[in-house]
């Protein structure tokens, strides 16, 4: 019953009795994530960062299986510019998931963000694995390598790529 007042309450227009509902029905079953998505819901609707942050960390507890969860958490954090807990959440997310393509892309764009070009390195590497037909990520590990310092690897990188694709752009790393 306090779970069908509390989606009634969220189909109207008081998001505050909304969210007292969900708090209740929260009480009375703190282990199920149905209050947590709702209280998502409701912090995403009122543009609460904090509160949408605190339901998307308890839901990432609850289910474990999944990435979904921390992937966004980590997307929430980096739109605040929050690198470190972006990393540390998209590295739950790949714990969970390690060869989502998605994630490790987003885990090198944030460790790039974090001035951390050694986990970058890692996650485009990872990536030239999951996805080794792709030139795409042959030329960032070039970019990436040629940022560090690493010519004759960007070379390398640069060279695989124009492999798999003759158009890929990477002619300044070949010179």
């Amino acid at each position: 019953l306090l779970k069908l007042a509390a989606a009634r309450a969220m189909e109207g227009d008081d998001p505050d009795a909304a969210h007292a509902a969900v708090r209740k029905y929260q009480e009375a079953r703190p282990v199920d994530p149905w209050s947590h998505r709702q209280l998502l819901t409701l912090a995403l609707r009122q543009d609460d960062a904090k509160a949408a942050a605190t339901a998307l960390e308890a839901l990432d507890d609850i289910e474990v299986n999944s990435g979904k969860w921390a992937l966004q958490l980590a997307k929430l954090y980096r739109s605040q510019k929050r690198y470190d807990q972006a990393g540390h959440a998209i590295r739950r997310a790949l714990h969970r998931e390690p060869y989502n393509g998605t994630y490790r892309e987003l885990a090198a764009t944030i460790a790039l963000q974090a001035a951390d070009p050694e986990a970058a390195l890692r996650h485009i590497e990872g990536l030239t694995l999951l996805e080794p037909d792709r030139a795409i990520h042959f030329v960032r590990l070039a970019a990436l390598y040629s940022r560090m310092d690493k010519p004759v690897e960007a070379r390398a990188a640069a060279e695989k790529a124009r492999k798999i694709d003759q158009n890929a752009p990477v002619e300044s790393f070949l010179k």
